[in-house]
């Protein structure tokens, strides 16, 4: 599993800055999203899925700017997906599906200023490890009983996952280059992770990001300051 981790973590920083000029930021960000998770608890084919569900997310992210226009951007980041289904074999319950993964989007993002705005435009490949799988239900009353660790290979779920996301945006520049942004992204995952032939499953669904960045020269001046 480790081996998987590091290998994502190693190919979001690939993208170094173009020339040694080129300005370098780096930032933190919050998500939510409507990914999906499978039902991982199988009773009949009747049953059926619950109405949208918002999950978190949060990461860091770095910027390689190419020019005004253009630029780089890898993440590492944390992502949280869930499905409520009703089971109908039995007393009425609900089962909740709830899949961890660390993902690393590698964007190219295209900027068209205006004023000290940005609007921008993001797409590119999506590396996706999956950390847990667990499953909860509700009895008839909706009492929730506790959460249940479960085995990806009993289950039929790959961990490795890939997609396209992109993007569209606002970003605005503050005081000393930092920027603030907020952009909605769709995520096409393109492997099916269930492994049966039965059943299939693609991550993909929308999220809402929010970040903030601050540029590495910053922190480079400072340290100059006698």
């Amino acid at each position: 599993m480790k081996k998987y981790i590091y290998f994502l973590v190693f190919i979001s920083f690939l993208y170094a800055p173009i020339a040694g000029t080129a300005q370098t930021s780096i930032g933190v960000k919050g998500q939510i999203n409507s990914m999906s998770a499978p039902l991982v608890i199988k009773r009949d084919l009747l049953s059926k899925a619950l109405g949208e569900t918002l999950n978190p997310g949060f990461g860091i992210l770095i910027e390689h700017h190419i020019n005004t226009y253009s630029s780089f951007q890898s993440e590492i980041l944390y992502q949280e997906q869930s499905k409520s289904f009703i089971l109908t074999g039995g007393d009425r319950v609900i089962n909740t599906s709830i899949l961890k993964y660390i993902r690393v989007p590698i964007l190219i993002k295209y900027k068209f200023p205006f004023s000290n705005w940005n609007l921008i435009g993001m797409i590119g490949p999506n590396f996706g490890y999956a950390l847990d799988l667990k499953s909860g239900e509700t009895n008839k009353d909706f009492n929730l009983t506790s959460y249940e660790k479960l085995n990806f290979s009993e289950h039929n779920i790959k961990r490795f996952d890939m997609g396209i996301s992109c993007g569209i945006g606002v970003e605005k520049t503050l005081a000393n280059n930092m920027k603030t942004t907020l952009s909605v992204r769709y995520n096409l995952g393109l492997i099916d992770i269930m492994e049966d032939s039965q059943n299939t499953f693609y991550n993909r669904g929308y999220a809402l990001d929010m970040g903030f960045m601050i540029p590495l020269q910053l922190f480079k001046k400072e340290k100059e300051k006698p």
